[in-house]
This record gives C-alpha cells, structure tokens and sequence, in this order.
C-alpha cells in the first residue's frame, strides 16, 4: 500500500472509530438523528476527496519536477551567459556578451588591459536582443594585437558596454559573463544551476546557453 492510500485509510479508520464511540455513547431516549448521521458522512467523504486531490497534486508536482530534472540534467557541462561583469582573454575564456532592452543607435565596446589600457569596438543600429560576442572575432578601432607569446595570451581585458541614441538618451544594456553549469538542483520547487565560481542562480536568470 503506498503512502496515499495509507492516509486515506487512516483518516477512514478515524472516522469509523468516532461514529462507532458516537453511537455507543449515546443517549437511547434522544438517538442520533439520521440527518446528522448523513451530514458526518458528507462530511467525511468531502474531507476523503480533498485529501487524495491534495496527494493528486502533489504527486503530479514531484512527477513534473522529476521530468524537468531529467530535461535540465542535459545542462551539465555546458556555459550559460548570466548578467555579470566579464572578463576575457585570448588564451582563456574568450566568450562575452551583452543584452539591451531595447534597441540602440550605437552600442561601444571597451576593453580594458591589465596596464589599463582601453580598446574599443562599436556596433551600429543594434536591435533590441541578447548578444554572444567572442575577443578573437572583435574588430576594434584601435585593434588588439593578437598575441603571440604566452605571457600575452594569458593577458585579461575587463569589458564594459556603453549604448546610446543619436538624441543623446543612453538605453540601458547589461553586461553579460560566461559561466559553466555544474549541477542542477531544486529549492522551493524552482529549478536552480550550480555554477563553477559563481554560486547558484535560478533558471530565470540565464540569458543564453550554448
């Protein structure tokens, strides 16, 4: 017998045992009446019917959840884009992006070396979307040196997004970072991603996945 029908035995092995102490305790001159009888009985049987539509629900909750586990399990091992400040290098992760609301004139990119100095590329007449962007495909107007040597692959450029209208109005557009998807899990009945370095968001929050 599984957990369900148990419960549902219980509360009617309940029931019986107080309608049985009812009926012996009481009064024979004044019997109970067959009406309040029936009432008990409805009374029980609404209580039976919410009940086992409680464990329906229930079930069919823990049913979903483990569906959409098995859906998310794919998820191991790849990189997700979640709103963040990133950082890239030509011999690291090399992946970036940004999302912007709404569209844009002009969306400038700036890149900033560990001596602090900047590089930037531009995009003109953007839409308004969620952006993937890669360092070794940037075109900068004052160009990266693809680097050569160890030591100038391993170089980090912090990345910055700026947008703005040809009035001026600057829309809002949020930096995006990499981040590599570790395990998934559930809290609260929402599914989260346990990242590598970054902690734990909830599925909501991913921008892109690849």
């Amino acid at each position: 017998m599984d957990a369900q029908s148990e419960g549902t035995q219980e509360l009617m092995d309940n029931f019986l045992q107080m309608m049985l102490a009812q009926i012996k305790n009481q009064d024979p001159t004044n019997p109970m009446d067959n009406n309040q009888l029936a009432s008990q009985m409805a009374q029980m049987h609404v209580a039976m019917w919410v009940e086992k539509l409680n464990n329906t629900v229930l079930g069919m909750g823990q049913m979903v959840n483990s569906v959409q586990a098995v859906n998310l399990s794919s998820w191991v091992g790849r990189t997700v884009l979640i709103a963040g400040k990133p950082s890239v290098s030509f011999d690291g992760q090399t992946a970036y992006g940004f999302e912007l609301p709404s569209g844009a004139d002009e969306v400038r990119v700036t890149f900033t070396d560990e001596e602090g100095k900047t590089y930037t590329q531009e995009y003109k007449d953007v839409k308004a979307g969620a952006y993937k962007l890669d360092i070794n495909k940037a075109q900068t107007t004052t160009p990266l040196d693809h680097p050569s040597s160890r030591e100038e692959k391993a170089k980090i450029y912090e990345v910055s997004f700026e947008a703005k209208n040809k009035d001026e109005n600057r829309p809002t557009i949020n930096a995006l970072k990499t981040a590599k998807v570790e395990n998934v899990f559930f809290s609260g009945g929402s599914a989260k991603l346990a990242l590598w370095l970054d902690g734990s968001i909830y599925l909501k929050d991913v921008i892109l996945i690849e």
